[in-house]
């Protein structure tokens, strides 16, 4: 079959034997990807939990803008600091 450059404008189904397209395929959505936060970022949340006296707070401030990922970093990086 031949196709002229004004069918090409619109999308063309084929099929094979009995078998008869129902409907156009879809896209799969793709996972956007944030990027990484500024590390100075970080080291404020890390000097914020320093900086903290309580240990049944929540997030300090500065860490509010991290992601679950980011302040479990944050976090480590913290009690690393007290245990060396």
């Amino acid at each position: 079959m031949r196709y002229t450059r004004g069918d090409l404008n619109e999308p063309v189904l084929l099929s094979l034997g009995d078998a008869k397209p129902t409907e156009y395929p879809t896209a799969t959505p793709v996972k956007t990807v944030a990027p990484p936060t500024d590390p100075a970022v970080i080291a404020e949340c890390v000097a914020a939990l320093k900086a903290s006296t309580s240990t049944t707070e929540g997030r300090p401030a500065a860490c509010a803008t991290l992601n679950e990922d980011e302040y479990a970093d944050a976090v480590i990086a913290y009690t690393d600091g007290l245990t060396s």
